[in-house]
């Protein structure tokens, strides 16, 4: 007579408990890894790492935070050239905020801009530089003005505009604006502070 020896393969409760244990550090891991990218769910915001440490400005119903818009340029019939800027933040004195702006976007016959304005914004990568076409983000700390049109930006700095959004209300028209950056701000005197892991949703206004 032939005797068959069977080996059960299931796992045992204590087995599945030692590899529940096991995979926790992992999960615990990831979710903190996620939980270093900033991030926002207000409809208007910035948001990143400035030297390791974590900026957020938010528009919130329960928040103090302002957003205004500051459009400049030069106004001579029949041709205008505009910039566009818009900020976030607490403007009051010694208050910190963040702006990003466009300069020189509009250029051209001063009443084609209505026409042209939603057509400003385009999406995917901007260069950082104070000229037309290019992108500058600066940051208010209180005391000090840090922007990227202040020196030179390193290889791997990227401004991405993801989408846009026209929106025409009683008040004018806007453009709601989002995107990522990473780059470098600079004060007056030449210091330097890494922007890492940014991302905003900001409105930009119509000149006229």
């Amino acid at each position: 007579m032939v005797h068959e020896t069977r080996r059960s393969t299931e796992v045992g409760p204590c087995l599945k408990k030692l590899f529940l244990l096991a995979l926790l550090p992992a999960l615990f891991a990831a979710c903190s890894k996620d939980s270093d990218t900033p991030s926002s769910d207000a409809d208007y915001f910035f948001v990143g790492k400035l030297d390791g440490s974590e900026i957020k400005f938010e528009i919130t119903a329960s928040g103090n935070n302002e957003m205004v818009n500051s459009n400049g340029g030069s106004i001579g019939p029949p041709d205008c050239t505009f910039d566009y800027g818009c900020g976030i933040g607490l403007f009051d004195p010694g208050q910190a905020n963040v702006s990003v702006d466009f300069p020189g976007l509009f250029s051209g016959d001063c009443g084609d801009e209505e026409a042209l304005f939603p057509t400003l914004f385009r999406t995917g990568s901007w260069s950082f530089g104070d000229s037309q076409g290019q992108v500058v983000v600066s940051y208010f700390d209180g005391a000090d003005i840090w922007t990227s049109a202040g020196g030179t930006q390193p290889a791997g700095a990227v401004f991405n505009v993801s989408s846009t959004e026209f929106m025409d209300t009683p008040f004018g028209d806007y453009m709601t604006v989002r995107g990522t950056m990473s780059c470098t701000l600079y004060d007056s005197a030449g210091a330097s502070k890494k922007l890492e892991a940014g991302s905003f949703s900001m409105s930009f206004r119509r000149y006229f």
